[in-house]
């Protein structure tokens, strides 16, 4: 390039261009302070100084790694807080859920106790083949700051039970084989006095009203002998503090647990009493909740109690009222109705389908069906 030597300024000709240095900046203090932040103090606020940083650096020229950096670093610890406030809440959740479950857990008879020490007892509850072992307050496991109300049918009348007084339990069929013939129910738990083929199972450890006997059940409130099958087989229902039911294996005949162990019946929550009644061909066990609703244990079917005047089921949530609306010389007529709607009207069952006559049984089952279809016509 030349220049006037008279003014020292420069002559252009042709396409040249003067040429102008690059402008140099300052240090570029957001970039740093983008940095510095995201990594010691604030994501979000490291993150906007960084994006600033980064558009300084266009016209600074300098920075734009730094900035670069800071952004990369508060996004991913934006996204870890994201995850871990997802866990937390997850864990927050989990625990809300143990805490309300607790209760459940330590009066349940499912659950197992030692003798407490202090205040607290160590208590193991048995899920499939998973024991699980935790510690529960006393007042939890004995729960007796209230006596139970006992619920019978709407001809008998509510009874209160102390609790200190043994009740006696007693099975009077002589034809089958049991593990124990004789029960106490005292202080809310259940005792067994066991047969010659019970005594390898327990340990008579225990006394009540003189007789040795085994402790093999906590928090029970009320105990049902209740006869069920063709065979005469007299079977032991318990209920614990919650109101749930379960079976008390008393023979070996039943193969679904070992000796004295007690299976969860399904759907039986909650009973005020157990039952039998004369059904086709057989002796019928009945379930009655605390809102005097039949409570039906088993898959597929609806119940009648004609002799006690009960025809309404409890399934699920769900509560089905049966209607007897005529007879004659084969079938039984019904209608079904499901949380007072009606959704079948004369069904109907069928006297030879292993039932005399409607007026020779006490209880009746009515095969339920897909699409609200009941009795004869499932078929």
């Amino acid at each position: 390039m030349n220049y006037d030597p008279n003014t020292g300024q420069p002559i252009y000709n042709g396409n040249q261009q003067p040429v102008q240095p690059q402008q140099q900046g300052g240090t570029n203090g957001f970039a740093i302070a983008g940095l510095i932040v995201s990594i010691f103090v604030s994501a979000l606020v490291g993150l906007i100084l960084s994006i600033i940083g980064l558009s300084k650096a266009k016209t600074l020229n300098n920075g734009k790694g730094l900035a670069i950096a800071g952004i990369v670093i508060s996004i991913i610890k934006m996204v870890l807080a994201v995850v871990i406030v997802i866990a937390c809440w997850g864990l927050i959740l989990g625990l809300f859920g143990i805490v309300s479950s607790y209760e459940e857990y330590c009066t349940n008879p499912a659950t197992v106790c030692s003798t407490a020490v202090g205040d607290y007892a160590e208590c193991k509850y048995k899920d499939g083949t998973t024991t699980y072992t935790f510690t529960c307050p006393k007042n939890l496991i004995e729960k007796r700051t209230t006596e139970p109300t006992t619920k019978t049918t709407k001809t008998t009348k509510t009874t209160k039970v102390n609790p200190t007084v043994a009740q006696e339990f007693n099975i009077t069929d002589t034809e089958n084989t049991y593990y124990a013939n004789k029960f106490y129910l005292q202080n809310y738990n259940l005792y067994a006095v066991p047969t010659s083929a019970g005594k390898k199972y327990v340990n008579t450890g225990s006394t009540v009203n003189g007789v040795a006997c085994a402790e093999i059940v906590k928090n029970v409130t009320a105990v049902f002998i209740v006869e069920g099958g063709q065979s005469g087989m007299q079977h032991v229902i318990i209920v614990d503090g919650l109101g749930q039911a379960y079976r008390i294996v008393n023979t070996d005949s039943d193969t679904e647990s070992f000796a004295f162990d007690f299976v969860k019946i399904p759907n039986a929550k909650p009973i005020s009493k157990v039952y039998s009644l004369l059904v086709p061909d057989a002796i019928g066990m009945f379930y009655l909740n605390t809102s005097n609703q039949l409570v039906p244990t088993g898959d597929g079917y609806l119940e009648i109690d004609k002799k006690n005047g009960y025809y309404e089921n409890k399934i699920g949530s769900d509560v089905y009222k049966v209607e007897v609306t005529n007879k004659d010389n084969s079938y039984v007529y019904f209608n079904v109705y499901k949380n007072s709607a009606k959704i079948a009207e004369n069904a109907k069952i069928q006297y030879n389908d292993g039932m005399a006559t409607y007026d020779e049984v006490d209880g009746i089952y009515i095969a339920m069906c897909s699409g609200n279809k009941f009795g004869v016509d499932c078929n």
